[in-house]
């Protein structure tokens, strides 16, 4: 309470107290001179007719309060919110070794559900998204024998995990990546194998992993959602060097629809080549879409590969 409420407070209380004992005191006085006095006839006076007068309050000085001055009032303590566990946050990755040089790769973010994800691995990146519960399985093969994969989300919040891959020197890969628009596809013809024949291998068709431990083909694997922001793809070609059935050229192209996503557009890619056994090498290209007015047609480059 300030200085100003106190000693309004008490000047009232004392004001109201000298009233009641002056009160008091001509009540006992007349009773006792007037007992026998009949009481006067009550008056009524009408409700306009009263006023009432302001009361003025001067000569107030603000002064500090008596640090020895303590308040009997006792203030209850405000409810607190009940303690309740809070869901672990960490993002968590792991790798398992699987066939073919390659390893199943699951990411648990569990206060991330639906959330984009970004993982990286020897410089190849591709994004993907989290179920409803936060979990994100996907198989991805290897380009080095002793493979980092980085997982990232917008914030910044991620993980880290390695696997030792020994059997990838047993592969040649070829990859490309790219983003923004979809459409882009890598298409290997085996051993002269024209286009719609069993040599003729692409992301489009069935893939059959035996083929590839028996050495019978290769196969062409997609990585990336393309329904999310900024969405980053990769394409990955692998034949079995080592063990193959056949022998004689691959023709390795990139092809593409001309949608109206695309069409006029200037589209950034990068090559990533990891063949005879050498480490990777990557290469920056570009290339222009055709104009609108091909939508429907295909776009094919090819000498990108060796």
């Amino acid at each position: 309470m300030s200085r100003v409420r106190l000693i309004l407070r008490v000047t009232s209380t004392v004001v109201c107290a000298l009233g009641i004992g002056i009160a008091m005191h001509t009540y006992s006085n007349a009773k006792t001179e007037k007992a026998a006095a009949p009481l006067p006839a009550p008056v009524l006076v009408q409700e306009e007719e009263l006023v009432r007068a302001p009361i003025e309050v001067t000569g107030i000085t603000l002064t500090a309060a008596d640090a020895s001055v303590t308040s009997s009032r006792v203030v209850p303590e405000p409810p607190r919110d009940p303690e309740t566990p809070r869901l672990g946050c960490k993002v968590a990755t792991t790798a398992t070794v699987a066939a073919a040089a390659t390893v199943n790769l699951v990411v648990t973010a569990p206060c991330y559900p639906n959330e984009r994800v970004t993982i990286h691995h020897q410089g190849m990146m591709f994004t993907g998204v989290v179920d409803t519960s936060g979990q994100l399985n996907v198989v991805v093969p290897v380009l080095a024998e002793r493979a980092v994969f980085v997982v990232a989300f917008a914030n910044g919040t991620g993980a880290v995990t390695t696997a030792h891959v020994p059997d990838v020197t047993l592969y040649d890969r070829v990859a490309m990546q790219w983003s923004d628009v979809d459409g882009l596809q890598v298409h290997a013809r085996e051993f002269g194998a024209s286009y719609g024949d069993v040599g003729h291998v692409w992301s489009g068709i069935d893939q059959d992993a035996s083929k590839l431990t028996n050495g019978l083909g290769g196969a062409v694997m997609r990585l990336g959602t393309i329904d999310t922001l900024k969405p980053q793809l990769v394409e990955v070609y692998t034949f079995p060097r080592q063990n193959a059935k056949k022998s004689g050229s691959i023709q390795l192209s990139i092809e593409s629809e001309v949608t109206q996503v695309n069409c006029g557009r200037d589209v950034d890619a990068q090559v990533l080549n990891m063949t005879d056994g050498q480490s990777l090498q990557t290469r920056d290209i570009v290339f222009s879409m055709p104009g609108c007015d091909t939508v429907g047609d295909f776009l094919v480059l090819n000498n990108l590969f060796e």
